[in-house]
């Protein structure tokens, strides 16, 4: 792949998924009814859906020379994502996630970093020159090191990449204070948002004080994600909602955000002319797809799936 519109950033991981009927109380034992491994984490997941919609897409994390990290590869190859970002090392294990889905369709999470912790800014430095060709959107999560995002993110400034971040997980503390100034958009979830600013979100109004907060830090633009309460958007100069058009019943919630965050940076690139608030709309619906299948990559719809007004 000789052009890449999009480099996405952040962990490739192994999931590895139980199904249950319900969560296991501290030192319970449940019988699980059923077991998937597949392909995962957050930065990943957004790169395969965009590339299922139609993104030419590059990927950058680092992964174990082992046989996870081999259908890892298999896997970004499958959606023709290019990889010739992704590092492989001997020294450490690929990442896992170890998921548990109960029938409620809420899930549980232990993820192990791995390789993805010891990408280090040395490393983006010495193939900073090849990173962002062609590139007109950097993708980020905070499945790194967060000098190593920083470091990033500075090349993507001086390159004049845009940069759409998802700041999942979160850090153990707060970002480097400089980093927030590097975010031209910046998508947390009520979760996340609540360990930035302290604010707990049970409300659309207590969502809108979180991104005035978030503003505050310096960030370009606020994108907050509330579940079934919908999106706000949020910058200098707009304060948009964004309800959620369709309930449904989940099978499997596991990856939704991250389908989010994949259409988004499908729409920014294809269709800018659309607008924030309709791209926004229209990666909730995809997302909302996402979660009536069970897994996470493989519930992800393909673009001859979906209606074709949403490409339009």
């Amino acid at each position: 792949m000789s052009k890449q519109s999009t480099l996405f950033f952040g962990a490739a991981v192994v999931d590895l998924i139980t199904y249950t009927q319900r969560f296991p109380a501290p030192g319970e034992t449940v019988s699980g009814k059923g077991f998937h491994k597949g392909c995962g984490g957050k930065a990943s997941n957004a790169c395969v859906m965009s590339a299922k919609l139609g993104l030419s897409a590059s990927m950058l994390a680092k992964i174990g020379d082992d046989i996870f990290g081999r259908e890892l590869l298999d896997n970004y190859k499958r959606f023709n994502i290019n990889i010739d970002n992704v590092l492989l090392t001997k020294d450490i294990f690929t990442a896992t996630a170890a998921i548990c889905v109960a029938d409620s369709g809420q899930n549980t999470i232990v993820y192990v970093p791995g390789p993805t912790n010891q990408l280090t800014p040395d490393e983006i430095i010495a193939i900073e020159d090849q990173l962002f060709n062609n590139c007109q959107l950097f993708m980020a999560t905070f499945e790194c090191l967060p000098e190593t995002l920083l470091t990033l993110l500075k090349i993507a400034r001086k390159k004049g990449v845009r940069t759409l971040v998802n700041g999942a997980p979160p850090f153990p503390n707060n970002p480097l204070p400089e980093m927030y100034q590097l975010f031209d958009t910046f998508c947390v979830n009520e979760t996340e948002a609540m360990i930035m600013t302290g604010i707990n979100i049970e409300s659309v109004d207590d969502g809108r004080k979180s991104c005035r907060e978030l503003l505050k830090l310096g960030c370009g633009a606020v994108i907050l994600t509330m579940g079934t309460n919908g999106a706000i958007y949020m910058d200098t100069n707009s304060d948009i909602y964004v309800p959620i058009q369709e309930k449904v019943t989940p099978v499997d919630t596991t990856g939704a955000g991250d389908a989010f965050m994949g259409a988004l940076a499908y729409y920014m690139v294809c269709h800018p002319s659309l607008g924030i608030e309709e791209q926004m709309k229209r990666s909730c619906f995809i997302a909302t797809r996402s979660v009536l299948k069970t897994g996470t990559q493989t519930s992800y719809p393909d673009k001859h799936e979906l209606p074709r007004n949403l490409f339009m």
